[in-house]
């Protein structure tokens, strides 16, 4: 079965949707011989409008030929003269024969040198003697005018990627050139296309230059999401599937309404759709694309400045007064040069659109790897590197330990890990300390549990005294169910080799906690080889019982190994909470994604808890005040 939805090359009858305003203008525009400039940015569509347009003008007037030019590749005149003549005589002529009589009786001056390839039908190859053409480019201009009159017709020539002239040597004086001429041609129009909307404003009107008010000028918006949805339906439906309404939406906001993207992340979704296209579905689609683009969207990065990236990183965090002190201070710009220097280049480099003034991403995909996967990783990137700065701050002025600890990864000395002798100094000192010892000869500890920054150390320190005290009212004021028959344990393995950071059983449900602090994710991939037994013995039942939509669940599931294996036990009725530092708005966003993949009389049983509010929460309570305390300031005050 083919897919029903067409992107990267022209978008015809069902594939193409809406644009009825602009279809009827071009269409208007192509039969009274309008010229017409049409601006906006690559895989907007300009080519699919003009190329439907074109068909619907050409139904309605017999006599009307339109010519397709495309300067993506041209850089110089001599191309762009043999090119021109090329096109004209090929929408002019219905067979070789007569395209080679043309291309030999309208030039009186001009020997053109003709080829054709071992296929007949392909279009005849016209080529000059560039000397003859610097001598005489009148009869090329000229050439389409000439054959209009000569055959009773009505041309429409097409040029995309028109702003690429200005590219060309002299080109004012080319330009000059074009105008002189084809302003004085009647059988003949022209539709001019770009998408470097600030070249092609600058070209049709700057009152300076040659091609100031040369025609009409159409402005391709986004698609409405109402259209966008209703072709979305359409297309599924032709291929005996559907898709609901927060679906189809879903696709158009995560693309912006950008009409090349919709298309794509509905062809993504409708191959992942078994019956009925969900939410799930199209956030899964819409992963896969972002991860599909990812290596071109780091070469696109690695060319861009560190102030641009700043620049950037402005944009997308909404800030309106980016030259105020204090933004251009939070985001390291600096200055006000600066701004205008980036937006300069990043307008030229087709990274930022500037329409009316108002800064806009031309690619939205770009735009989401850059938020949610580059900047998202300086950013963690940038907190670990504080907390190890911070830790080891802590390693020499609190714990009075100037001999640094060795990574067993590298064999290297780093300052933020302990000299394994003295790896319990992981430990808070204080009334705590030794039943906190105490706890770790009971339970097997982490290779890297000397690390200052280790999670097992941190998450014995952060529930160990509720555990010697017997006291958990900490988490049931941060909305965990405990009661006065809570048992507890650390490092609690489950038959499948999960091992919770902690586990606690309150006589009614088990409720387990998986503990991060500077660890980069929950979605670690498996690794295992034998992930099809394990699935089928341990995790399908589950994850069949929980999901939304088990389409594809066993996908899913390893492709998120770490958060998924703990996930599971809420088909139980169990709980499961992730608990994480309040500033990782990453590992919240993560959790959050899987909570929406569940049905929801399970949701509620995946929680978020703030290691800031139990710390928080500690230092309000009567004999854990101290402990915390010294919690803050070890872990939190970075």
């Amino acid at each position: 079965m083919e897919t029903p939805f067409i992107f990267g090359k022209i978008a015809t009858e069902k594939n193409f949707t809406d644009r009825e305003k602009e279809t009827a203008e071009l269409v208007q525009n192509f039969t009274s011989l309008n010229n017409t400039i049409i601006i906006s940015p690559r895989r907007w569509g300009k080519s699919s409008l003009v190329n439907k347009a074109a068909k619907l003008a050409m139904a309605q007037d017999s006599n009307l030929r339109i010519c397709h030019i495309d300067l993506f590749n041209v850089r110089s005149e001599e191309h762009f003269y043999s090119l021109l003549a090329q096109k004209v005589i090929a929408a002019t002529s219905t067979k070789w024969e007569e395209a080679i009589e043309s291309a030999k009786s309208f030039f009186s001056h001009l020997v053109p040198k003709i080829s054709i390839g071992t296929d007949p039908t392909n279009e005849v190859s016209i080529d000059f003697d560039w000397e003859e053409v610097k001598r005489n480019p009148d009869e090329v201009l000229d050439l389409a005018e000439k054959i209009a009159r000569k055959k009773g017709l009505k041309i429409v020539i097409c040029v995309d990627e028109f702003q690429n002239i200005a590219e060309f040597t002299d080109p004012d004086y080319f330009q000059k050139k074009l105008r002189s001429h084809w302003q004085l041609h009647q059988s003949v129009a022209f539709c001019l296309c770009g998408s470097k909307r600030h070249m092609m404003l600058e070209m049709f009107t700057d009152t300076s230059k040659p091609f100031y008010k040369f025609g009409n000028l159409l402005f391709l918006n986004k698609i409405e999401t109402s259209c966008l949805m209703d072709f979305f339906k359409s297309r599924f439906a032709d291929t005996g599937k559907e898709i609901d309404n927060k679906a189809s939406y879903l696709i158009a906001k995560l693309v912006d309404n950008h009409p090349y993207y919709a298309q794509q992340l509905a062809q993504l979704s409708w191959l992942r759709t078994k019956d009925v296209c969900t939410v799930e579905i199209v956030r899964e689609a819409h992963t896969a694309l972002v991860e599909q683009l990812s290596l071109l969207f780091v070469t696109i990065t690695e060319t861009l400045t560190t102030q641009q990236l700043n620049y950037l990183k402005a944009i997308i965090a909404g800030e309106k007064s980016i030259s105020s002190t204090k933004v251009m201070h939070r985001y390291q710009i600096s200055s006000t040069t600066s701004i205008s220097r980036s937006k300069a280049a990043l307008i030229k480099n087709d990274i930022l659109d500037n329409k009316a003034g108002e800064i806009s991403f031309q690619d939205p995909i770009y735009a989401y790897w850059l938020e949610n996967e580059y900047f998202r990783i300086k950013q963690l990137y940038d907190m670990q590197k504080r907390i190890k700065e911070h830790l080891a701050e802590y390693k020499l002025y609190v714990l009075g330990i100037s001999n640094n600890g060795i990574w067993k990864q590298n064999n290297k000395q780093y300052p933020h890990i302990l000299p394994e002798g003295q790896s319990l100094m992981n430990l808070i000192p204080g009334d705590y300390y030794k039943g906190l010892c105490e706890i770790t000869y009971n339970i097997k500890l982490h290779r890297d549990f000397h690390h200052l920054n280790s999670s097992q150390a941190l998450t014995i320190n952060l529930f160990g005294p509720m555990q010697l005290e017997k006291d958990f009212s900490i988490l049931h004021d941060n909305g965990i169910e405990v009661s006065n028959n809570t048992a507890s344990l650390f490092e609690y393995e489950q038959p499948d080799g999960t091992v919770f950071d902690f586990y606690i059983n309150n006589g009614v449900k088990n409720i387990y906690f998986e503990v991060k602090y500077t660890e980069e994710t929950f979605e670690t991939k498996s690794n295992s080889n034998n992930d099809n037994s394990r699935w089928y013995k341990h995790y399908q039942p589950s994850m069949d019982k929980i999901l939304k939509d088990n389409t594809n669940a066993k996908d899913l599931f390893f492709s998120q190994y770490q958060l998924w294996r703990n996930i599971v036990r809420i088909s139980n009725n169990d709980t499961v909470v992730f608990v994480f530092p309040a500033s990782r708005k990453d590992l919240e966003a993560e959790v959050n994604s899987a909570i929406e993949k569940v049905k929801p009389e399970y949701a509620n049983s995946i929680k978020i808890l703030h290691i800031d509010d139990i710390c928080k929460s500690g230092e309000n309570h009567d004999k854990l005040s101290s402990h915390y305390a010294k919690f803050r300031e070890k872990y939190l005050e970075y």
